[in-house]
């Protein structure tokens, strides 16, 4: 017998050698294809894998923005298949999967702001723009957010505010494990700003640990498919 992480057992008749030869070609290849999922999904994306992970992404949109996610993800150690799906669980609620780079008019105050969100993680409010902008500027990237806040939405610092948001709140920190309690937590500094936040569109007074972030239906609904989507070993 012989089984992967999955528990699958194949049981083998060792008296019949045809059977046997038959069956341990089948479950190695069965074994080296979960095996190459999983590390394709831990290593470079390609268009076809980032469809998967973001089904409305469009295709222009996927052309430009995959160099830079590729980048960030090495330069920022994102190598864990656990981290990648916490990440995107985030990026997939704030954007609809990619399709909005940019903060639509809403009931929210934010949406008619000069500083609305944008990017991968949907930055928003001055603060954010002005602390994202003196990071680039450690970085030698000649930008100015404060002027220009529309750029924030370009691919590149699109893709780097978010890897520079997550950095910066720890958010490594909560995803060793793939349980709704991190995933949640997560939520709640991505879309909150902190853990302890009422999110703004509660009742309750701050510090509210149990406030759920906006989307949160959505966001639990991302996690449970990208988890099965892409199990982690």
């Amino acid at each position: 017998s012989a089984a992967n992480s999955s528990n699958i057992v194949l049981n083998v008749n060792v008296l019949d050698k045809a059977e046997k030869d038959k069956k341990i070609e089948a479950v190695w290849g069965y074994l080296g294809d979960k095996g190459e999922e999983t590390s394709t999904f831990t290593g470079e994306l390609d268009e076809e894998l980032l469809k998967k992970i973001f089904p409305q992404v469009s295709e222009n949109d996927s052309r430009n923005i995959l160099p830079f996610l590729n980048q960030y993800l090495v330069e920022f150690s994102m190598n864990s298949c656990q981290e990648r799906i916490m990440f995107f669980t985030q990026i997939a609620e704030e954007t609809d999967n990619l399709r909005l780079l940019e903060e639509v008019k809403s009931g929210w105050a934010s949406s008619i702001s000069k500083y609305k969100g944008r990017g991968m993680f949907q930055l928003t409010g001055l603060s954010n723009y002005r602390n994202f902008e003196n990071y680039c500027k450690t970085l030698g990237e000649n930008v100015d957010f404060i002027n220009n806040p529309s750029a924030v939405a370009e691919p590149k610092y699109s893709v780097l505010s978010a890897f520079w948001f997550w950095d910066i709140n720890n958010c490594k920190k909560y995803s060793k494990v793939l349980t709704e309690e991190n995933m949640f937590k997560i939520a709640k500094i991505t879309n909150c700003g902190s853990i302890s936040s009422n999110c703004s569109h509660n009742d309750q007074e701050q510090p509210c640990y149990t406030c759920e972030p906006n989307g949160w239906d959505k966001r639990k609904k991302e996690f449970e498919r990208l988890k099965k989507l892409f199990p982690c070993n």
